[in-house]
C-alpha cells in the first residue's frame, strides 16, 4: 500500500492541476507532504485527499484563493448569503437592462428651460466602494442616512456665515477617472451662493460638518454657466417599480444624449443634477428633479 501519493496521482485523485498545486504550496493553502531534497519531487500523504478535493470545490464554487485556508471550518452559509445577494443583484441589473432595450425614448417629453449664470458653493466627499455585494449594500445603504446629516450640518455652517437659507440645492456626482474611481465613489452637495467664501469661511464649513456628520469633507465652489436645463417631466413616478425607477434614471441620460445630438447642443457635464426645491434634502418641498445642464447654441 503506497503511504505517499506522487504529484501526478494527487492531480489525478483530487481534480487539481500541477499549476494549481504550486500555487497552493506557495500560498500556503496545500503544502506537500514530503520534498525530496535531491529532485524535489513532490508527494501528498493520503490523509490530504480531504483537503485536496475539498479545495478543488471550493475554487470551482469561486472562492478566492485567500480564503481556502479555512477550508477545514469554511463559513459556507456565509458564503451562500453572499452568493444569493450577488446572483439577486445579477437579476436587478437583467431587468433594468430588458426595461432599458425595450423602451421608446419618443414617449419621453422634453422640457428646457433657459437659465442663467449660477454661482454656487457646496462641500465634496468620497467614500469606498467594497468589492463584496453585502459590504456594497451595506455602504450604499448608509448613504440614506450620511447624505442628510452632511447637508443639514453644511446648511447650519452657511447660516452661521450668515447667508440666507437656499431656495433649492442639488446633488452630484462629480467626475473621477483614473483605477482609483473603481473604488471609490464621490458625492457633492451644493447650494446657490452669490458671497465669495473666504479661507476662514471655507475652514469654518469644513470643521462644522465634521464636527457634526463625522464625515470629512472638502469645501467647493463654482459657477454653472448660462444654460439649458434639461428635464423629462413623467407622471406616476409613485406606482413605478424599483426595476422601473431605475431604468428610467438610465433612460432620461439617454434621450438627454439623443436631445442633444438632434439639437446641436454640448453637455455640461457628465451626469445630472438631482436638484430638490427647499434648504434641506430631508424635507424637500417636492420630489428631487432629474436636470441635465447643455450649453444652448449660440
Amino acid at each position: 500500500m503506497h503511504t505517499h501519493l506522487s504529484a501526478g496521482e494527487f492531480t489525478a485523485l483530487t481534480g487539481l492541476s500541477a499549476k494549481a498545486l504550486r500555487l497552493y504550496a506557495e500560498r500556503g493553502v496545500l503544502s506537500p507532504d514530503t520534498v525530496d531534497p535531491h529532485t524535489n519531487y513532490r508527494s501528498y500523504s493520503p490523509a490530504q485527499l480531504r483537503q485536496g478535493v475539498t479545495v478543488d470545490l471550493l475554487r470551482r464554487a469561486g472562492v478566492p484563493v485567500t480564503e481556502l485556508t479555512r477550508w477545514a471550518d469554511y463559513p459556507f452559509a456565509d458564503r451562500r448569503q453572499e452568493l444569493a445577494l450577488r446572483r439577486a443583484m445579477e437579476d436587478f441589473s437583467l431587468d433594468v437592462a430588458e426595461e432599458i432595450s425595450r423602451s421608446d425614448l419618443a414617449r419621453l417629453t422634453v422640457q428646457s428651460t433657459p437659465a442663467d449664470p449660477l454661482p454656487w458653493a457646496g462641500v465634496s466627499y468620497g467614500f469606498p466602494v467594497p468589492g463584496e455585494a453585502q459590504e456594497r449594500i451595506e455602504v450604499f445603504g448608509a448613504q440614506a442616512l450620511v447624505l442628510p446629516a452632511v447637508d443639514a450640518a453644511f446648511e447650519e455652517a452657511m447660516t452661521d456665515l450668515g447667508l440666507a437659507p437656499a431656495t433649492h440645492r442639488w446633488t452630484a456626482v462629480p467626475e473621477a477617472t483614473g483605477p482609483a474611481a473603481a473604488q471609490q465613489a464621490a458625492m457633492v452637495i451644493a447650494r446657490p451662493c452669490s458671497t465669495d467664501l473666504s479661507a476662514a469661511g471655507r475652514r469654518h464649513v469644513a470643521e462644522r460638518v465634521q464636527q457634526h456628520s463625522g464625515v470629512a469633507v472638502a469645501v467647493v465652489t463654482g459657477t454653472l454657466p448660462r444654460r439649458l436645463e434639461i428635464t423629462f417631466p413623467v407622471d406616476g413616478l409613485d406606482e413605478r417599480t424599483p426595476v422601473q425607477e431605475a431604468a428610467h434614471d438610465y433612460q432620461q441620460l439617454l434621450a438627454f444624449a439623443h436631445h442633444c445630438t438632434r439639437e446641436g447642443l454640448t453637455m455640461i457635464g457628465k451626469s445630472a443634477r438631482q436638484v430638490v426645491a427647499g434648504s434641506s434634502l430631508s424635507t424637500p418641498a417636492a420630489p428631487p428633479t432629474t436636470v441635465f445642464d447643455a450649453q444652448p447654441n449660440a
